[in-house]
């Protein structure tokens, strides 16, 4: 329930309507970051889920996005240009190569168009909607290479909506550009 935890939420409006995305989560995670933060002296302003921060940088109406890290990886389906499914998966413990990790990420990413598609007959994800990538996976480019060939779409690097000088790399930041984002108008 919402008493007993935080609330993220992104207010999207169109044509008339407003439609909201609500996540929540434990209160007492969010209140011991926000505890860390003051004792460290930051005062934060604003938070972030970091799917939902990735999901606003992606000015796509369709699209799949795959974020993974060393210890998760997120896998958000966009409709409309709204995310429509956010799924995380925590990995085992250990460091893993991203090798040997993605086999668990394509079967989790299959598994989670199969999901959508049951539930969306009248507009199936297809093999023309683009998947975009963002985190760990941008650093190996045979292995985002060999995602595509397994589940038969188009897939590339997440862009950067914002303008960065040459040589920074902006996947390392994609979710902290989406949250400034939250504030900002993506033109």
């Amino acid at each position: 329930t919402l008493s007993s935890s935080s609330a993220a939420s992104d207010v999207y409006k169109r044509q008339g309507e407003t439609r909201f995305f609500l996540a929540a989560f434990p209160r007492n995670v969010a209140d011991a970051l926000i505890r860390a933060l003051r004792r460290a002296g930051i005062r934060p302003y604003i938070m972030d889920l970091a799917p939902l921060a990735l999901c606003r940088t992606l000015d796509k109406p369709r699209a799949i996005i795959v974020h993974a890290k060393l210890d998760h990886f997120d896998v958000m389906v966009m409709e409309d240009r709204l995310p429509q499914l956010i799924r995380r998966l925590s990995l085992p413990g250990e460091v893993v190569p991203l090798a040997e990790r993605l086999p668990a990420i394509t079967e989790e990413v299959d598994r989670t168009i199969a999901f959508y598609n049951s539930s969306h007959k009248e507009k199936p994800l297809d093999s023309a909607v683009p998947m975009f990538v963002c985190g760990d996976p941008v650093q190996v480019p045979e292995s985002w290479q060999s995602l595509a060939d397994k589940l038969k779409c188009p897939v590339s690097i997440l862009p950067s909506p914002m303008e960065s000088p040459e040589g920074f790399d902006a996947n390392e930041y994609m979710v902290n550009i989406g949250l400034a984002l939250k504030q900002l108008p993506l033109d």
